[in-house]
Order: C-alpha cells, then structure tokens, then sequence
C-alpha cells in the first residue's frame, strides 16, 4: 500500500517513469477498447493539493503526445466540500455548504467578499494580484469549477503549465461513456455482485461501505446519463480515456478493488495505473517537530491550570490524611482538606493568569502554524520558490521517458 510523503518536497512516483512507455504499450494490448489520450490524470476542480498539481506537472512534462487531466466539475458532494480558507476562521479552511444531490459544476463561486477577505491573507503580492486578476471572471460565472480551472492555469502558466483540461461533464457526453454503460447493462446483477465483493478485498474501507448493495452510479439533474461514483469513475478513466492512468494515493486504495471488477466483469487484465504524490509544507518545515512541540505546550497549559503552584513561590503543603480509626472522620477531614487545597489553588491561578494567557496564546500561535502544515492547503499560497521545484522536479523525473 503507498503512502503519502511525509517529508518537505518529499515526492513519490510508481511504476518509475522509464517504465510508462512499455506499460502503455501493454496497457493498450490489454483491451480492445479506444482510449483517446495516451496518459493523464483527473481530481475534482479544485485549486487545492500540491500532491495534485504534482500529478498535473508530470502529465505536462511527459514526452506523449495526447495528454490531459480531467476536471471532475460533475462529482457529486456529499454535504460539504472545501472552497476557500476564510479570514474569520484564521488559517482554518473555510467549508461550503452543499444539498446532498448537487454537483460541484452547479454550485456557484465564492462571493467577491470571501475572495477578497482570502486575499488579505494571502503571503505574497503576487497571489493578492492574482487574485484581482480572477475577480473579474468570479462576478461573471455562476459555474465554481471553470473558475477554478481557470484560476489554476492563470496561476501556473509562469511555470510552463500547458496541460489541456477536459471537464467530465463533456466525457459523460460522450459514446465511449455511453458504451462503458451498456457494457454494464447487460448484466447489472452480475456487477453489483462483483462490485461489492471487490470492496470486501479492502482492507481500507472508510468511505465505501455505503456504497454496497446499490448500482454505483448517481442520478444528477442536468447529467443526461448516471454519474459514476468514485470506484466506478476510475474503471471508467482506466478502461475507457487513458493508455496510463496517473493516480494519487488516496485514488491507489481502490486498485485491488478495480483490479477484481475489470478481471471478473470486464474480462481483460487489469491496465497498470502510475500511482504519484507531492508534500509541500507551508510556513513550517518539520511538522513532526512542531507537533510534539505543540503538545508539550499543550501539557504545559494543562499543569498551569491544574498545579499552578508550580508555576510560583507559593507551595501547598502536601501531607495526605491519615487513616483514622473512623472511616466517617477520615472522609470528613480529607472533603475539608481538598477544599482548601482547592481555594488556595484558586488563588495562585488568579496570580498567574499573565503566565497562563501567555502559555494559551502560545498554543494558539504553534495551531496556526500547523494549521499551515496540512497537504490540502491551496497550493498558490506556498513559496513561490517551492511551486517551481515542483515542476522542475517533475521535468527532472519525466527525462527518464526519454
């Protein structure tokens, strides 16, 4: 099972990139099926994950003449989704409410408020300035993922970003979608039962067990053909729109599970897929560090708070109460002892409460900075210096294609 990087620039990339061009000549031998991009990738039109803009970098940088990545405007939300970090709540991400049957395509675009409350926060004159830029389109779409989209390749074209998106909404359109269907049709009992029993082969099960005994596939108003979930949205992408499928790891959790539907139902040997992630850390550069010193500040509240005569000249004498010949007389003279050690434990925390709300701001402080820490932060807000290792690190490792 893969796992993400945890390391600064930390960067993970399997099968090695000599290896695409004989496995996209096995893949297309697997199948008869067309695929028209030869290698590509797909998320959710978002402005988020360096780990996605990873996978992004390297489909640009590969020497394949048909690529794209596919902006999955039409993946239904479940509740909530995330939009943009929001000023009020500091470094927090800020979430968007959402019915449970819409679609991202359809959910309108932060207001010009929030974009600019974002904007203030934002490190650099030049995300502020980039963000001006995108205000203009923002008052004119009512469509959150071609704003997006458009953002990302306003953003990145400094970098050399040059990787034609395809929204999802246009494959489902399509007849090779059509076709992937009726395949499915035309034993729905036989692939609901393979379906669920792939997902019994997983040992990571969060998130699919509602998926089980029910065809995976959402009715979504203004879609003319049912939605694929998740696991079937990458059968699709596998099978149907890619020589080579590059996924990340959270998508690699599925493989054992897509591997079974497309060996027992599709009857083809399951096509390769490159799985690929990328770290970037914003602000600080040893989250581990910063986590065990957050906690010991945190323990340190905790002892301010509840022994706060260590923390002064002024000790409670310690002594515990004597077991008496009567248990009453025991019980009664430890309730009067606990209450004064109660009282004067009061009085020390009120003459420290400088000390206490210094050490409280401390640990506000250290959870912003690891608030900053989190992988799904938007990338345009990371140094502008790491944005470009990205990419150079991406060229770097797709030389090896040849």
């Amino acid at each position: 099972m893969h796992k993400v990087p945890r390391s600064h620039k930390g960067f993970l990339i399997e099968p090695r990139p000599g290896e695409w061009g004989s496995i996209i000549e096995r893949n297309r031998a697997s199948s008869g099926f067309f695929r028209p991009w030869a290698v590509g990738c797909a998320h959710q039109s978002s402005l988020y994950h360096p780990g996605v803009l990873f996978r992004e970098a390297l489909v640009n940088a590969c020497p394949f003449g048909r690529k794209v990545h596919v902006s999955c405007d039409t993946s239904p939300v479940p509740g909530r989704y995330i939009e943009i970090p929001a000023e009020r709540e500091r470094l927090k991400l800020e979430y968007y409410a959402s019915a449970k049957n819409s679609c991202y395509a359809f959910v309108p675009p932060p207001s010009e408020k929030k974009i600019e409350n974002f904007m203030c926060m934002s490190p650099t004159n030049e995300t502020r300035q980039f963000f001006k830029n995108v205000l203009y389109s923002a008052r004119r779409s009512d469509n959150a993922a071609v704003l997006n989209v458009t953002a990302k390749e306003f953003y990145l074209k400094n970098f050399g970003y040059k990787l034609k998106h395809v929204y999802l909404s246009f494959l489902l359109n399509t007849g090779m979608y059509r076709s992937f269907l009726r395949v499915i049709g035309r034993d729905k009992k036989k692939f609901i039962k393979i379906y669920n029993k792939s997902l019994d082969t997983l040992a990571y099960q969060t998130g699919i067990r509602e998926l089980k005994k029910e065809l995976p596939f959402t009715d979504i108003e203004g879609i003319p053909c049912p939605h694929p979930k998740a696991l079937v949205l990458n059968l699709f992408l596998r099978l149907y729109v890619f020589d080579l499928y590059i996924q990340g790891v959270g998508e690699s959790l599925y493989s054992p599970a897509s591997d079974y539907i497309i060996k027992e139902f599709f009857g083809i040997s399951p096509p390769a897929a490159v799985t690929a992630s990328f770290t970037l850390y914003h602000g600080a550069r040893d989250p581990e560090g910063l986590k065990d010193q957050t906690k010991r500040e945190e323990l340190k509240l905790r002892d301010m708070q509840y022994n706060p005569q260590k923390f002064t000249e002024n000790k409670i004498p310690s002594g515990a109460v004597k077991k008496g010949a009567s248990e009453s007389l025991a019980g009664t003279e430890a309730k009067k002892k606990h209450r004064e050690i109660k009282k004067k434990k009061d009085l020390i925390r009120k003459s420290i409460e400088p000390l206490i709300e210094k050490q409280k701001s401390e640990v506000r402080r250290l959870k912003e900075i690891m608030q900053i820490t989190s992988r799904e932060y938007p990338f345009f807000i990371y140094n502008s210096g790491d944005i470009e290792y990205l990419f150079e690190k991406a060229a770097e490792e797709m030389s090896e294609c040849g």
